[in-house]
């Protein structure tokens, strides 16, 4: 279940340009997952930078684990 998100967008993605989408976990605090996504274009160049808050519910405990 997603929480919530940050995103800076540093450069412009053309319509058609390909680009990578790199993630990684960063750190965990509690139940919550703190994720990192960049979005790379073919220079190296980071167009946009994105911080999720995640964690996995489970409904039958009612509770995220």
């Amino acid at each position: 279940m997603l929480g919530g998100l940050q995103t800076v967008f540093a450069r412009e993605i053309r319509m058609w340009q390909r680009f990578d989408v790199v993630s990684s976990i960063e750190t965990w605090d509690g139940t919550a997952v703190i994720g990192r996504h960049r979005f790379v274009l073919a220079d190296g160049t980071t167009a946009a930078l994105i911080l999720t808050t995640a964690g996995v519910y489970d409904r039958g405990e009612r509770r995220f684990v």
